[in-house]
């Protein structure tokens, strides 16, 4: 059972989001990722972008020898010429950093976003101003003006 648990957290538990909201957050952490590796790939230098370690083997292996469990053994490096793989991985986040967008973009996702917020406020007032909850005069124009200022935000955040 513990196991199970610190797999699930690992892996994420299951949760219920909106699928705007998950699309939004995953091109978010993805930018996040790009970044991250950008800052990887500035680490480099100018040789290594395109020549590199592409083999390594500690002396004595397959002979019986190298299980030195404190990494003591010496090792052997093969160079050759190639792309780093901190460019690759550039590459392949940048592509999918923009292949996110796009969807995005495609899908209008702002635009849809703000028209739920609009629904939830509306839904809001509605309930506010129920005569079921019997508020005051005085609570009605201070739940209003929450609401505006909720609502202004959201429209600042969104600019």
């Amino acid at each position: 059972m513990a196991q199970a648990q610190a797999t699930a957290q690992l892996f994420g538990v299951p949760r219920e989001v909106d699928p705007i909201t998950g699309m939004l957050e995953a091109y978010h952490q993805t930018m996040g990722i790009l970044d991250a590796v950008e800052a990887m790939c500035m680490q480099l230098l100018p040789a290594e972008v395109v020549w590199g370690v592409v083999k390594e083997k500690r002396v004595g292996e397959g002979e019986g020898g190298g299980d030195d469990a404190e990494g003591l053994t010496p090792v052997e490096r093969e160079y050759a010429p190639g792309v780093h793989i901190w460019v690759k991985l550039l590459e392949a986040w940048h592509d999918r950093a923009f292949t996110e967008a796009e969807r995005i973009l495609k899908l209008d996702l702002d635009s849809r976003r703000v028209e739920l917020s609009q629904g939830h406020v509306a839904a809001m007032v509605t309930v506010l101003l129920s005569p079921d909850l019997a508020l005051s005069d005085d609570q009605r124009r201070a739940a209003a003006r929450i609401l505006r200022g909720m609502d202004q935000q959201r429209t600042i955040e969104s600019a």
